[in-house]
């Protein structure tokens, strides 16, 4: 009985995963669908991969021939090409297209060997493209589990936790309806940060892993280097974190090389490109700190985090329940919290363009699950059950406006109150 317990987290990550992969094949790569994974920015972060492997042109020269003429579509055309000194580059970073790069080398020798085109662009890249993102959502969910695991959450918590977090957030959309952007990959990278970071005081070496992961996160979503400052959380006190990381200083100093030598790809990629190292592949696109929209990053019926994803909010409960169990911990993962929503929310698209929920957000579910973890565990016996019920109550609103969301009920930008009610009409009509 204690062995079919403890197996109850890998059973729901293996449930998560039938599902995944049914709702994936069943809604993408059937018919024509396949030409709707690949999409907006993921054109973009998947748009290294041809130009390295196939075209050997990184000034994306192909992008005329093939996505303008051979793949057009008027519904999903997205040019993610900039100019900078006169020369085209990428707008976005190579990171995503790292993780991805397996998926598409076994999608290009799979092409080969059945005859389909080789162009970087058919059924096939974009399948496992798809299944990139299965893969790294279900890696991302393990690195969770292992996390919730070293802060003693048994098992039965973990599993409901999972599941909940699998189908009650934006990450089940983003693995089966836009699979090629960045936010599952992120996922992934920021749980497995997560998970070694709460392994940095007993296993010290973990910080040479840390640093490649945090260079990884890095590549993928330059911003969500914020995840460096939660660090101090998994300590006592600041005095205990800074003994561990600076003892030996010469680990610090090997770290930051590491992270250093594995960034610079991009600089190096963009020099190569344009002859500037740190070229504004944003023109016009920034961060205004002065002018944060909070409010409306969490609860606007345009993108409201949680609105649209309620149960990030009753997690929120355990960052109260933190606070009475370790002061330092409740204080500063609030600072955390309170600075991550601050500088996301500063984007002059706060909402993000097209997007369910605040897409960023999807990188940090592990953090949230943490937060949920105490919820389930030190809230009052009498509060538990009532909990899980409006959990599931969450997990099938989110599946509902999920449904919503693909077939534009729920429309991809500018939603508002009477959209929304409108919306929430339609489930009864």
């Amino acid at each position: 009985m204690y062995l079919l317990k403890e197996r109850i987290p890998h059973l729901t990550i293996l449930l998560t995963a039938i599902i995944l992969v049914f709702a994936s094949s069943n809604i993408n790569w059937g018919n024509q669908h396949w030409k709707n994974i690949i999409k907006a920015d993921g054109k973009g972060y998947y748009a290294w991969l041809p130009a390295f492997f196939i075209y050997k042109d990184l000034h994306f020269d192909f992008f005329n021939q093939i996505e303008k003429e051979k793949y057009f579509s008027e519904e999903l055309y997205y040019d993610y090409r900039v100019v900078v000194n006169n020369k085209t580059t990428n707008k976005y970073f190579v990171g995503t297209a790292l993780l991805q790069a397996p998926f598409f080398l076994v999608a290009h020798f799979i092409s080969n060997i059945t005859h389909n085109d080789t162009d970087g662009y058919s059924k096939w890249y974009a399948v496992f493209i798809n299944m990139a993102a299965i893969f790294y959502a279900l890696a991302g969910l393990l690195f969770a589990n292992q996390l919730l695991k070293t802060f003693s959450i048994n098992s039965i918590n973990r599993g409901i936790i999972l599941l909940l977090f699998s189908f009650a957030t934006n990450l089940f959309y983003y693995v089966v309806g836009e699979p090629a952007m960045s936010h599952i990959y992120s996922f992934a990278c920021i749980s497995a940060f997560l998970h070694y970071a709460s392994k940095l005081k007993e296993r010290k070496n973990a910080m040479y892993v840390l640093s490649i992961l945090l260079a990884l996160i890095v590549l993928v979503r330059p911003i969500n280097i914020i995840i460096v400052g939660i660090l101090p959380f998994f300590f006592s006190g600041f005095k205990d974190f800074f003994i561990t990381i600076l003892s030996p200083i010469k680990r610090i100093f090997l770290s930051v090389i590491i992270f250093i030598v594995i960034t610079s790809i991009q600089p190096l990629l963009y020099f190569y490109q344009t002859g500037i190292f740190f070229p504004d592949t944003y023109p016009a696109e920034h961060f205004n700190f002065s002018n944060p929209h909070i409010i409306s990053f969490l609860f606007s019926f345009k993108k409201g985090l949680f609105l649209y994803s309620p149960i990030l909010l009753i997690s929120l409960i355990g960052v109260y329940l933190l606070f009475h169990q370790n002061k330092f911990r409740g204080v500063y993962i609030l600072l955390f919290i309170s600075v991550l929503i601050y500088v996301l929310s500063s984007w002059w698209n706060w909402w993000y363009g097209g997007s369910f929920s605040a897409r960023v957000i999807l990188d940090y579910l592990s953090v949230f699950m943490l937060f949920f973890s105490v919820t389930l565990e030190k809230s009052k016996k009498s509060l538990r059950y009532p909990l899980i019920a409006f959990s599931a109550f969450c997990l099938i609103l989110c599946q509902i406006q999920t449904y919503q969301y693909r077939y534009y009920i729920i429309h991809w930008e500018n939603m508002n109150l009477e959209l929304y009610l409108e919306s929430i009409r339609s489930i009864f009509s």
